[in-house]
Formats: C-alpha cells, sequence, structure tokens
C-alpha cells in the first residue's frame, strides 16, 4: 500500500468528527489480521457507508463554501495532532513518514526514502526530480482523491508530501488539491 494512502487515512481517520479512532478503523479494516492493510482492504474499508450514518454519502461532506477559515484551520490542526502521535511511521521497507505539519489550508507530509543522493551532483539530482515525480504523483493521486476528497479536498485543505533521501535532500514533491479530483 503506498504510504501516502497510509498519511492519508490516519489524516482523515484522525479527525474527531469520524467515531472510530483509528486503531480501531484500522483493526477493522484489516480483515485478515496480518497487521498490515493490503490495498482491497483499504478500498473496501474505506467504502462509503450510509447505514452507518444514516447519510447518503453524497451528502455527508461540507461544501468547500460552508467552511470558514477558522474551520479548516481547526481540521488541519486537529489531522496534524492526532497524526504525529504516530510518527515516525515505517511505509514500507525503504520509506519512513518523518513529519506531518500544517499549513494555511493544507497539510504536509514529510517521507525519508532510504537512499542517498548527497553525493550526486546537484544537476543530476534536480534531472531526477521530476522523473521521480512523474512516477511517484500519479500513483498516490487515486489514493488521495478517493481517501481526503470529501473530508479535507472538498473543502478547501490541499495536501503535500515531500520525499527526502536519509540527508534530508528533497527527492520529489506531490500536490493535491480539490480541482485534482474532478
Amino acid at each position: 500500500m503506498s504510504h501516502l494512502k497510509i498519511a492519508a487515512l490516519l489524516s482523515v481517520l484522525s479527525l474527531p468528527c469520524m467515531a472510530e479512532t483509528v486503531t480501531e478503523r484500522f483493526s477493522r479494516m484489516d480483515l485478515n489480521k496480518d497487521g498490515f492493510l493490503s490495498e482491497q482492504e483499504f478500498i473496501q474499508g474505506m467504502a462509503p457507508s450510509s447505514v452507518q450514518t444514516g447519510v447518503p454519502y453524497t451528502e455527508q461532506a461540507v461544501p468547500m463554501n460552508e467552511l470558514s477559515a477558522a474551520e479548516k484551520q481547526k481540521i488541519v490542526d486537529e489531522a496534524v495532532s492526532e497524526a504525529k502521535k504516530m510518527l515516525p511511521f515505517k511505509v514500507d521497507q525503504a520509506t519512513t513518514w518523518t513529519d506531518i505539519y500544517g499549513g494555511k489550508d493544507e497539510i504536509h507530509y514529510v517521507y525519508r526514502i532510504d537512499m542517498d543522493i548527497s553525493t550526486m551532483p546537484a544537476e543530476q539530482a534536480e534531472i531526477m526530480r521530476p522523473v521521480l515525480e512523474a512516477q511517484i504523483c500519479p500513483k498516490i493521486k487515486p489514493a488521495m482523491c478517493g481517501v481526503a476528497n470529501d473530508v479535507l479536498l472538498k473543502n478547501g485543505i490541499s495536501l503535500k508530501s515531500r520525499y527526502n533521501d536519509k540527508s534530508g535532500r528533497l527527492l520529489a514533491e506531490c500536490r493535491f488539491a480539490g480541482t485534482d479530483c474532478r
């Protein structure tokens, strides 16, 4: 499962408006109880359930124009605060989610990938960045749109993920806004 899927899942599930705790939701979604969410378990677990809320899924999100800047900031602050409690989080063998922080109307995710480009010439690293972004960003877009769209993106809160190497040098950066998920 993509590390951005996990990041989005943890941020969305950490909002107080969600009935379950992150641990409860994860446990419920982990159908085979192996401690990991497969893509199928994740998608099935995130499927809307109008049975649970009694409200049709299409009516659950508050339209973007109804949230004030203070309400958006509260959502950002709460998501960041809850997610920080779980960091660092080993996403896969080579990737660790190391930080999360909020900005104005956005949430920033920071990951460390177990590679070191500090010995690479700066020009070569800059050439590599768009190649990595072209590989990473399209792969995580469906997950971000599927997981964070109703709670974050549709409410004007964008998501930005930054991938650094071991030395802290930027490898890739992806940004998602509500308009990316139409």
